[in-house]
């Protein structure tokens, strides 16, 4: 059995044993002055809320309590089922948000967390090709975005709607490489 001796000036072997093993536990549960929550293959449709989190657990990455923070939503996506076409493929986040959802900044007057950087109505107007000819369409739900009080960054889209109202099965699907990044701003 290999034994592995600890000295750090004016620790006792015991207590710098435990710092050291403790160590990257703890470190690995520090918060971050960024976070970046993938939304790749998330879905959302009529009636179908989504909620994402960063993660719970020690290594989850958490956003640091902060003043300042920016948001950003980048990325693609797409409808399928009987939504099919109301989004085609590759379709922009900018082009599917208004741009005052998209991105923007946050002032946090207290420095501390919880935070919402986005708490705002969605919409978009598409025009859709069909059998009986093009139609407009109007997508349109909440979102909501932060930081909890642990620094868990989350984004819920709800009361996700379709004007005019069509009893649809189908979802909006987030493509690979679609994100949400907050970021704390020196």
């Amino acid at each position: 059995m290999k034994t592995t001796q600890c000295y750090i000036s004016g620790l006792s072997r015991f207590t710098a044993c435990a710092v050291a093993t403790l160590g990257l536990g703890v470190a690995a549960s520090f918060a971050a002055p960024s976070v970046t929550l993938s939304l790749s293959g998330a879905t959302f449709g009529i009636g179908k809320s989504v909620s994402i989190h960063s993660g719970t657990g020690v290594s989850a990455p958490k956003l640091s309590a902060a003043v300042n923070y920016s948001y950003k939503l980048v990325g693609t996506c797409h409808t399928t089922g009987d939504l099919d076409g109301v989004i085609p493929v590759g379709t922009s986040l900018s082009t599917l948000l208004n741009a005052k959802v998209r991105k923007g900044t946050y002032v946090n007057s207290t420095g501390m967390l919880p935070i919402e950087v986005l708490h705002r109505p969605i919409s978009s107007t598409q025009t859709v090709s069909t059998p009986f000819g093009p139609f407009t369409a109007t997508l349109s739900g909440k979102i909501d975005a932060g930081a909890d009080a642990n620094g868990v960054v989350f984004l819920h889209i709800k009361k996700f709607a379709l004007d005019p109202a069509l009893s649809a099965d189908g979802a909006v699907v987030f493509e690979s490489g679609s994100k949400l990044i907050i970021s704390v701003v020196p």
